[in-house]
């Protein structure tokens, strides 16, 4: 289910309307905004495909979640927790009650030969081992090997690929061992707070429009030919759109205003590229030999958003220079081939990989997802009524009866169950109630608001006006006719 953005004026302006108590101080509500973390959708894994994946790049510091079938065509393969050049400190998802580094919701193809391994690489807590959860075990076999660690692969003898985790023990038998795991994928991430349509209808939202809480970047010639600079404002989602065509012209990007951080995050958008492209994406000064003790700083919050491309569309992301950041292409068919590491996450439909080493770094960034128009907006419209800035001092005050009678009146004679009446009860207290009543004229979510900027209405001082004038003729008439 989609989420509802709704702002904090257009909830309060709501019930204020409901319950006829509208002040002076709330004018029209702005549009509804919202945020969230689009990568949620990957819970804590690095890698996430909703289809196959063939993984034939060098190694993957971090986790592994593979909606279909999973492939590893080069038959060595470690999926570990970090060989250094990753920082240690985050945790691997749990599934099923155990953490988990490989999950599939399909099965392991083997091939010929080679070896899976899926190992902490020396990190002994149990949030760091890691166990493997494969959803269909049809034609695959999970036997013991070495001491007690787990192989699977389609045959006994353990002279086929298999994968390999030696924290897993077997314990004598496959359901003890826990690798199969059908519904283990889909239950995973029906739990998570970020659903793919989700975070697809907020990147959609963020439009390139300089607000509040968009900043629209640019790119500006840097320090020499091969660089180019963005301008980030902080406290903001920076957008940035690149034309694929202007990719060729530079290798190196600087960031300047501001540093990136959770409230200031960089969604890079490469826009125009072809079915089939190849996109060498820039490398980000200050990332030039990140490792665990030196974490990239940029990885983070820099998010490369492919959302806008159509289902089924084919984008290689390829080059030499490190990838900092986190990669969404939701319903892509997407190769990630790079020389060099790539550090953040990634979520797409099918993925083949080559190349260098992935690394696990979480993306932290909160992105706006720009302006949502509830429907229907019972606060849109503005009122036009004139709103006086303090009626009461220019309230009308009638002429004082009693001194305009005659002097010959006999007051002392009067009879005492017909007391005079003082000045100041000639002035009713009536329009002061009459706000009340002119709010509720108006049913919620029609098209003008009651005007509720004064005490009283103009429309109460004119009432308030006519009934003191009527009250003062009464009386002084029946004062005559005593007389």
């Amino acid at each position: 289910m989609a989420k509802t953005y709704v702002s904090t004026a257009v909830v309060v302006a709501g019930l204020a309307l409901g319950a006829g108590i509208l002040g002076s101080g709330a004018g029209p509500a702005s549009a509804a905004t919202g945020s969230l973390n689009p990568m949620g959708v990957n819970g804590l894994f690095t890698i996430v495909t909703t289809a196959d994946a063939t993984m034939g790049n060098g190694e993957l510091e971090g986790s592994l979640a593979v909606g279909g079938d999973v492939r590893f065509p080069n038959g060595t393969y470690p999926i570990i927790h970090s060989s250094g050049l990753t920082p240690t400190d985050y945790d691997i998802p749990v599934v099923a009650g155990d953490p988990t580094r490989l999950l599939t919701r399909g099965t392991f193809v083997p091939g010929t030969d080679g070896e899976v391994t899926v190992d902490s690489r020396g990190y002994v807590e149990d949030d760091q081992r890691g166990f493997v959860k494969i959803g269909d075990l049809a034609g695959l076999q999970v036997t013991e090997r070495g001491s007690g660690a787990i192989w699977v692969a389609n045959g006994p003898s353990g002279t086929q690929q298999g994968i390999y985790d030696p924290n897993q023990l077997y314990n004598g038998g496959e359901p003890n061992s826990r690798v199969g795991a059908p519904g283990a994928y889909d239950d995973y991430f029906a739990e998570l707070d970020v659903s793919p349509d989700e975070a697809t209808e907020c990147l959609t939202e963020l439009t390139p429009v300089e607000s509040d809480e968009v900043h629209v970047s640019t790119l500006s010639p840097g320090g020499n030919a091969a660089e180019m600079t963005v301008d980030l404002e902080a406290g903001k989602t920076n957008v940035l759109e690149i034309p694929y065509a202007q990719l060729s012209t530079f290798s190196v990007l600087r960031t300047t205003g501001a540093a990136l951080a959770a409230d200031t995050p960089l969604v890079v958008r490469v826009v125009g590229a072809p079915d089939g492209a190849t996109i060498d994406l820039p490398q980000f000064t200050g990332t030039e030999s990140p490792n665990a003790d030196q974490p990239n700083p940029v990885a983070p919050y820099v998010l490369y958003d492919f959302s806008s491309y159509a289902e089924g569309t084919s984008l290689t992301i390829g080059g030499d220079t490190l990838v900092s950041g986190s990669i969404y292409a939701p319903g892509l068919d997407l190769t990630v081939d790079v020389g060099t590491p790539v550090e953040g996450q990634i979520f797409t439909d099918t993925l083949t990989t080559g190349g260098g080493e992935i690394h696990h770094y979480l993306f932290l960034g909160e992105v706006s997802c720009g302006d949502v128009e509830p429907s229907p907006s019972p606060t849109e419209p503005t009122p036009t009524e004139p709103t006086p800035t303090d009626p009461t001092p220019t309230e009308p005050t009638p002429t004082d009866p009693t001194p305009s009678e005659s002097p010959s009146e006999p007051a002392p004679t009067e009879s005492p169950s017909e007391p005079e009446p003082e000045p100041s009860d000639a002035v009713p207290s009536a329009p002061a109630d009459s706000s009340g009543p002119e709010v509720s004229t108006s049913p919620v979510g029609s098209e003008t608001l009651p005007a509720t900027g004064s005490p009283v209405s103009v429309l109460g001082v004119a009432i308030g006006v006519a009934l003191l004038s009527g009250g003062a003729l009464l009386i002084m008439f029946a004062r005559r006719q005593r007389s």
